[in-house]
């Protein structure tokens, strides 16, 4: 159950924060832009593969994919933390995705639980 729900929530808040880089909302295009440096075109991409992965993690019984969907949120997060270091903001703003990355690896840790045969969410 808790499986269930830590990686639903990670998966919706993975959608939810692609969705705003796809519609172009102005406070996540801003901080992508001009605090980090990202260029305009890259962004909606970003928010593509957002969804796609968080889609990915609802997937279930596909145990290949979803190993595969945990190695790219792990690597997506440890490149925004590069990107943080070394743009602007807050020393909160940061250690967003080290944090973010912790709830990724809890998610993946009680799936791993749950048993091999058992990847449903």
């Amino acid at each position: 159950m808790a499986a269930m729900g830590v990686t639903v929530l990670v998966a919706v808040i993975w959608m939810y924060f692609g969705a705003l880089y796809v519609i172009h909302d102005p406070g996540e295009w801003s901080i992508a832009h001009q605090q980090l440096g990202y260029p305009l075109y890259i962004i909606p991409l970003l928010g593509v593969t957002h969804i796609l992965g968080g889609v990915g993690l609802l997937i279930p019984n596909v145990r290949r994919l979803t190993e595969w969907v945990y190695a790219g949120l792990a690597i997506n997060l440890l490149l925004a933390f590069y990107s943080q270091l070394n743009g602007g903001g807050s020393t909160w703003q940061k250690f967003d995705p080290i944090l973010v990355l912790a709830f990724v690896f809890v998610s993946y840790v009680l799936r791993r639980r749950m048993g091999a045969n058992r990847w449903s969410i």
